[in-house]
């Protein structure tokens, strides 16, 4: 008789207990789900995002060629000789009392390449988070849990008459 008032105690705690968190889970989840209708727009700041974005510069310069001659008047000896170099011709021309000399500086390209980074920062706008928390799911299963537990409980001491009483 003794045992079968605490069980009776034990499964009306539980039944309330399970009730009591089910009311609270329902009552939150309409809560939310009115202030997201009313305040969709304040429901999460708004997103600063900073992006790095590599920016190569390309830099082309062109030399152009020019070309210099100097004439001397000289004694009458032959002489003709061409020095040249990677981007320079030296033309050395002696003649019947004329030395000239030519001089060509070749067209050249330079090419620089700069590598640099920018951070560009973007404002993004409010965006409203919509869906179930994280503790409200875990207070699902705790409240399963618990409901579980109680049936288990009702089954085995009313149903199936098993006394847990000590022996």
């Amino acid at each position: 008789m003794k045992t079968e008032r605490i069980g009776y105690t034990i499964a009306n705690i539980l039944l309330l207990a399970l009730a009591l968190l089910l009311v609270l889970a329902m009552n939150s989840c309409m809560t939310y789900k009115r202030a997201v209708r009313k305040y969709a727009h304040m429901a999460k700041d708004s997103v600063e995002v900073t992006t790095t974005v590599p920016i190569v510069i390309h830099d082309t310069l062109t030399i152009p060629g020019d070309t210099v001659t100097l004439s001397v008047q000289t004694d009458t000896t032959y002489l003709y000789k061409v020095v040249e170099g990677k981007r320079a011709k030296l033309t050395f021309e002696r003649s019947k009392g004329l030395t000239r000399l030519t001089a060509e500086a070749k067209p050249d390209t330079v090419i620089r390449v700069i590598s640099r980074t920018k951070t560009i920062r973007q404002k993004c706008p409010p965006v409203a988070q919509f869906g179930v928390a994280a503790w409200y799911r875990v207070g699902f299963f705790v409240a399963l849990a618990l409901l579980v537990l109680t049936l288990l409980f009702v089954l085995f001491t009313y149903i199936f008459r098993i006394s847990i009483a000590r022996r």
